[in-house]
């Protein structure tokens, strides 16, 4: 699990993209639902080619493996969680919820006595 954020918005990103990992988790038809929104909505734009083919590659594992990768702490994850196609709609009060739990700050680290 991710643990440093550059912001609150990377950190809602990834906190969303743990909500759609369980979701799949949960409902592995939802994999159609994402392939259905990426060939609606990113194949028609020419400016979308390597997230379209990513992608389509990325829609051929089954759920698990796709959930495993939109929780991965690397770049190519950070990349897929930013291009991800719409596999479900979260409810106004799912939002609340991922917006209050990105806005938390992690406390910091104690400090050492001065001597």
């Amino acid at each position: 699990m991710r643990s440093v954020f550059h912001d609150r918005h990377d950190r809602l990103a990834y906190l969303t993209a743990r909500a759609v990992a369980r979701r799949l988790r949960e409902d592995p038809s939802l994999v159609a639902e994402g392939r259905a929104w990426l060939e609606r909505f990113v194949a028609p734009d020419p400016h979308q080619a390597k997230a379209l083919l990513a992608w389509r590659r990325v829609l051929d594992l089954p759920a698990e493996a796709i959930a495993d990768l939109l929780e991965m702490d690397s770049t190519e994850a950070q990349w897929l969680r930013e291009t991800r196609p719409v596999f479900c709609i979260f409810s106004p009060a799912e939002m609340v919820a991922l917006i209050k739990a990105a806005s938390i700050r992690p406390p910091p680290p104690p400090r050492s006595p001065s001597p």
